[in-house]
């Protein structure tokens, strides 16, 4: 969807994806918190604020270091989808209170501004609770007459 390869049916290769965001945008995956998907680390963030204050820390070491220093006045957008939707508000959160705590008089400083532009949220979890419950609805019986499950199923759920 929007790597920058796409995997041949052989299983072992590659092709470029042309329809990858790397076409459009530069583009740096955070997967967050540690020890979800590919990451890995203690595992010790247990709430918003903790992961939020960990990516804080991060996008600050990523725009000081040789490779992220060409990004540092670029426009920042942070995009998630699912989970995101708790993390991604968190995280934009943390970045827009250091940049209000910035003393740009002060050169000893050693944080940046980071250019936070704007946040995307693609199918987010935001209330898992009031979201579940509407599952079987949606796939089954809503206002597009498109059912992805059978009468079957959505009884079942």
């Amino acid at each position: 969807e929007n790597g920058p390869c796409l995997v041949n049916d052989d299983g072992l290769s590659t092709t470029p994806n042309p329809y990858s965001w790397t076409e459009a945008a530069h583009v740096l995956f955070l997967d967050q918190p540690a020890n979800v998907g590919y990451s890995y680390g203690e595992g010790n963030d247990i709430n918003e604020d903790m992961i939020a204050e960990d990516a804080y820390y991060f996008l600050q070491s990523f725009f000081q270091s040789d490779a992220g220093e060409a990004y540092k006045h670029l426009p920042l957008f942070l995009t998630g989808e699912s989970w995101a939707g708790h993390y991604l508000p968190a995280i934009a959160q943390r970045i827009w209170e250091g940049n209000q705590n910035l003393d740009p008089a002060d050169s000893t400083e050693d944080l940046l501004h980071l250019p936070l532009s704007g946040m995307a949220i693609g199918n987010g979890m935001i209330d898992p609770e009031e979201q579940m419950k509407w599952y079987a609805e949606m796939a089954y019986n809503n206002t597009h007459d498109i059912n992805i499950i059978d009468e079957k199923g959505y009884k079942a759920m």
